[in-house]
Parts: structure tokens; C-alpha cells; sequence
């Protein structure tokens, strides 16, 4: 999940950029945007499908002009290549060989074949994504943006390219499972064009008036629009996804700053917490271990069969979470961790424990953290 970000990140500032190598006829963008596009492959495969209209893009300006085609793709897939050749890199140095890391990308992409093209690998659509996509505000009038733009001929080639991926990312979410995230791509390629459309609006709403009248007016027409699109109920949601301080993971954090000491060793498999805490060490589950799933099943497979013991990494500490507890609870089985650590404190579904060897002499308090039950907890300023 932390992946998703960056990937879409990367994805839409690598589109804009082969957009404006298209609209400027310049290589430097060309490069850059297939540098962007590749990373966005690293961090999430699916934006493979982002490679696609670029190629057809550039194909259909300089069709007939050989040279200057094969002087663009050239230059477009450089870019490509060094993010996607040091990502097989990488996964041949963990799984030990080329062959290997390529067996396991395809394994893995037939494993997860089942949440793309639904239709055609599990005979379905999912309804859900219709009406999702289908009812959105900002999807609705990023449609309408793209009617105005073709009926007043502002299509351009590198508003086409935008266009093109709003339309094939709007198709994959379609016949996609009906995940929310999966629906980001399109939204956020109908933002611009949604905004294009609604400036377009407010100008032709203002036409005329006098400057107090038409900053009134703006403000009054862009709050309208903001709760067109954020309606009331959901400002909340809006504001937990700001102030993140009471979900579980930073709460965990709080209690590791406050009780654990820095040097500390920290074993996990939740990696979201190695990525909020950065003023502890921790140490994380081995790379090679890979999800295997169906539409039926979820499993832990270990390609390389090598023994991963977690008591060896000699850590002081423990935290165990809904990963850690049902898919990787084959790698800390609950027998081995209830005979070598000792639960000091649970913080919503995060179970934190100490070795049972650096157990605490002094006597101990009881600390109570938020959505979290009251359990004997290291005191301050040790384990």
C-alpha cells in the first residue's frame, strides 16, 4: 500500500512530462518522463500500462518521419530502461539470479492476474466500480471537460495523451476489483480536466463585473465546487486523513519514543511503522518472502526455502500487527513468540512485546494508550 503513492506521483509528473516533450518536439522531456514512468513500474507494476500511449503517441507525430521517430522512441525508452533494468537488478541480487527474478515477476503476475480484466480472467465485472466512478462529481465534470475541449478543438497532442490515459485508466478501474485505490489514476487524471472546465465556467460567469463583485463571486463559486466535491459529511474523513496522530501506527510510534529507548533492536513485519519512526533501528522480515494470491487464497511462499528465525536477529523488541499475526504468523509462530517475549502493551491491533531475557526488574507501571488495553508496559526511560 505505501507503494501507491509514489507510483501515482511518479506516473502523473512522468505523463506530464512526455506531454510537454510532445507538445514542445524537445528530448530532454521525452527522457525524463520515461525515467518517471519506469520508477512508477518499480514502485507499483500495473503503471506498466502507462508505457503504452506515449509509444502510440509519438508514433502517430512523426509517423513517416522515421528518423525522427526512432530518435524519439529512442530517447523515451533509455529513459524507461534504467529504473526498469535496476529493478531486475535488484531482484536478482534477492532471489540469487536473473532467471529466478524473472520467474518470480511472472509468477507473480499470473498469481495476481485475477484483479485486472476481470472479464476475461474471472468472466465478471464488478458493479460496484461502475456506480463508484460513474457517480463521482469529479469524474462527471472531468468528463464534460473532455467534451468541451474536443467541441472547441483544444485538443492538442499532449492534451490527448492526457486525455487518452483519463479514458484507459477510467477502462482498467472498470474492469478491475472493486478497490478504491485502484479508482486514483483516473481521478487524478480528471482533476485538470475538471479544472480546466470550471475556470472555463467562472470566466464566462464573470464577464463584466466590477473587481469586488468578482472576487466575491470567485470565492462563492470555488467554495461551491469544493462542496460539490467534498460534500459536509465527509469534512471529517477530510480531517483524519490530515491529522493522522490517532491512527494506530502513530500511536505505536508515540509508545515506542516514549518507552524505548533509540538503540534499541526492533523486529517487525509492519512496515508502515519502520517508515513513521525513523528515530529507532529496525529490523525487517527477509524480501524474499512474497504473497501468493487467488480469489480463494492468500499464501506465504518462501522461493529461496531458506529458514528465516527471528529470534537470532537478537532484538529487543517485537511488534506484531495484522500482518504479523495472520499472513506472516508462519515466520512468528504464536508458540515461539509466547515462549521467548513477553506482551508489554497492545495499541489497537499492534501487539508489542520485550524478550523475556531483558524482562524488566524494576517495578513496572501500567500505561493505557488510546483504542488500546491497559497491559504492563517497559517504564520510562528502559526496557
Amino acid at each position: 500500500m505505501l507503494g501507491d503513492v509514489p507510483a501515482l506521483g511518479l506516473f502523473l509528473g512522468g505523463l506530464w512530462l512526455v506531454a510537454r516533450g510532445l507538445e514542445e518536439d524537445t528530448q530532454a522531456p521525452l527522457f525524463l518522463g520515461g525515467v518517471c514512468l519506469g520508477l512508477a513500474f518499480d514502485a507499483k507494476e500495473f503503471y506498466g500500462l502507462a508505457f503504452l500511449p506515449p509509444l502510440a503517441a509519438l508514433a502517430w507525430r512523426d509517423w513517416g518521419r522515421w528518423r525522427s521517430l526512432g530518435r524519439s522512441l529512442l530517447v523515451f525508452i533509455l529513459g524507461l530502461s534504467l529504473p526498469l533494468l535496476g529493478y531486475l537488478a535488484l531482484k536478482a541480487v534477492i532471489l540469487d539470479g536473473l532467471g529466478p527474478a524473472v520467474l518470480h515477476f511472472l509468477e507473480q503476475k499470473v498469481l495476481l492476474r485475477h484483479e485486472f480484466f476481470t472479464p476475461l480472467t474471472v468472466g465478471r465485472v464488478h458493479g460496484e466500480s461502475f456506480r463508484y466512478l460513474l457517480t463521482h462529481p469529479l469524474f462527471l465534470t472531468a468528463l464534460l471537460g473532455c467534451v468541451w475541449l474536443w467541441r472547441t478543438g483544444g485538443l492538442s497532442l499532449g492534451r490527448g495523451l492526457w486525455v487518452a490515459n483519463f479514458f484507459l485508466w477510467t477502462l482498467v478501474y472498470f474492469t478491475a476489483i472493486f478497490w478504491h485505490r485502484f479508482a486514483l489514476p483516473a481521478l487524478f487524471l480528471a482533476a485538470p480536466l475538471a479544472a480546466a472546465l470550471l475556470c472555463r465556467v467562472v470566466s464566462r460567469l464573470t464577464i463584466g463585473m466590477t473587481p469586488r463583485a468578482l472576487k466575491w463571486t470567485t470565492a462563492g463559486l470555488a467554495a461551491g465546487f469544493f462542496l460539490w466535491f467534498y460534500p459536509v459529511t465527509g469534512l471529517d474523513y477530510m480531517k483524519s486523513i490530515a491529522d493522522s496522530r490517532d491512527q494506530p501506527p502513530m500511536l505505536v510510534v508515540d509508545y515506542l519514543r516514549k518507552y524505548v529507548p533509540q538503540s534499541s533492536l526492533i523486529e517487525t513485519p509492519e512496515y508502515e511503522l519502520a517508515f513513521l519512526d525513523d528515530q529507532h533501528r529496525f529490523h525487517l522480515m527477509p524480501a524474499f518472502f512474497f504473497i501468493e494470491s487467488d480469489k480463494n487464497r492468500v499464501e506465504l511462499l518462501n522461493p529461496r526455502n531458506s529458514p528465516y528465525d527471528f529470534n537470532q536477529v537478537q532484538a529487543d523488541v517485537l511488534i506484531l500487527g495484522s500482518f504479523g499475526k495472520s499472513i506472516f504468523a508462519r515466520i512468528y509462530p504464536p508458540g515461539r513468540v509466547a515462549r521467548y517475549w513477553r506482551k508489554v502493551a497492545r495499541i489497537e491491533y499492534y501487539d508489542i512485546y520485550v524478550r523475556r531475557s531483558l524482562a524488566p526488574t524494576a517495578k513496572n507501571h501500567r500505561a493505557t494508550m488510546k483504542g488500546g488495553a491497559a497491559l504492563r508496559s517497559p517504564p520510562q526511560g528502559g526496557l
